[in-house]
């Protein structure tokens, strides 16, 4: 089927789910609906073409493994701003990749967006989006979920780094959100390192590795001396009303930009689920937003995971196996080590086949809703004996 033809049938009205339909025909339909589907030329090939096409057909995030670079794009940001930018990986609804900001910044996140820093420290004024402005230092080991619609500026504490500011950026998009922000990055590096053929020059990518501080991910799952992590958003009420709350923030989303950072070292991480799905968690952030949590996975753990992760390795190495849903017949193998990421489909089943002892895992999943993130954070508030003094 040529590009003409596929493009008539859609205009016609002709879709993937149209020609499904017609699986449903009773038996005096059958030979009547097969003349037809032939007549337009729609075969398996041209099923498998439009079922790409429509939207509304279930779709699962491609389980990539990635590592950064240290090649960075200089892109341009108008009217008089720029940022240097390196993709990691883009799926469908996730997104990785690395940022070193030169001098003052401003951003405005159309998006919602996590940063976990590594490097500088950086002053932030942060305008939300009901009008109240936040203001918050952001250093190296720091985690940060930004809502949608904030505009924060990025200004160089005095004195206090020789380093710029340098962050990895995650997002992970809940359906009905658009699904992808920065594939314009890795649409550059195709046409930079000559994949594609590019409409016009393009100037090399740039090495930046010497302007970041932390390159060993591994340092982002030391604890940090001082860390103050803010209560989640849903304990505004007190504990005894936190599930209202929580259904409360769920409905109208986390109006505040939340900022955490390590406060355990793995060996204190706290016992979570049994059997084969036992592991040890540290949870950081559990917002309508995004939820993020450090791990310890031991060999032999296995789930089936309801929601799309984006998985950090920040300390030690593991072989992670992946079975894809709807009927488990594709399996996606990745040996992983400290600074790669891993994206985990939602509905995809998990082994950790393998595991080294100080293996350290961050879970990023797009809220506190999915996959049990604020039943971790609440184990962890009890823990700290949190319900007390509210």
């Amino acid at each position: 089927m040529t590009r003409t033809e596929l493009m008539s049938l859609l205009a016609d009205g002709h879709t993937y789910l149209w020609a499904l339909r017609r699986a449903y025909v009773g038996e005096q339909e059958v030979e009547a609906a097969r003349a037809e589907l032939a007549a337009l030329g729609i075969d398996v090939a041209a099923l498998a073409a439009l079922r790409e096409l429509e939207a509304s057909a279930a779709r699962f995030a491609h389980p990539s493994a990635s590592r950064p670079s240290h090649e960075y794009l200089d892109v341009p940001i108008p009217p008089d701003g720029r940022v240097f930018l390196s993709p990691v990986l883009t799926e469908r609804g996730v997104e990785v990749g690395t940022e070193v900001f030169p001098a003052a910044t401003s951003w405005t996140f159309a998006h919602r967006e996590i940063q976990y820093c590594t490097g500088g420290v950086t002053d932030l004024e942060a305008l939300l989006p009901h009008g109240a402005t936040e203001r918050a230092r952001f250093g190296a080991g720091d985690v940060m979920a930004i809502p949608a619609g904030t505009r924060i500026a990025f200004t160089p504490a005095a004195g206090a780094s020789a380093f710029e500011h340098s962050h990895v950026y995650l997002l992970n998009l809940p359906q009905g959100e658009p699904q992808t922000f920065y594939d314009i990055a890795p649409l550059l590096r195709l046409q930079q390192r000559g994949i594609v053929a590019a409409a016009h020059e393009l100037p090399p990518p740039l090495d930046l590795r010497e302007r970041v501080e932390v390159r060993d991910w591994s340092a982002l799952a030391s604890a940090r001396p001082g860390a103050s992590n803010p209560l989640p958003t849903w304990l505004r009420n007190g504990w005894a009303a936190r599930d209202a709350t929580r259904a409360l923030d769920y409905h109208e989303g986390t109006r505040s930009l939340m900022l955490a950072a390590p406060d355990r070292e793995p060996d204190a991480y706290l016992p979570w689920g049994e059997g084969e799905s036992r592991c040890w968690v540290n949870p950081l952030i559990a917002e309508h937003s995004a939820a993020i949590t450090d791990c310890r996975f031991p060999a032999g753990y296995f789930r089936s995971q309801p929601a799309t992760e984006l998985w950090t390795i920040l300390r030690g190495a593991a072989r992670i196996r992946q079975t894809m849903p709807p009927l488990h017949a594709d399996t996606h193998v990745a040996e992983l080590a400290a600074g790669a990421v891993l994206v985990v489909p939602g509905g995809a089943r998990v082994f950790v086949d393998d595991a080294e002892p100080d293996l350290v895992v961050r879970r990023l999943a797009s809220s506190s809703a999915a996959n049990g993130h604020w039943a971790m954070m609440e184990r962890k508030l009890l823990d700290d004996g949190v319900p007390a003094q509210l």
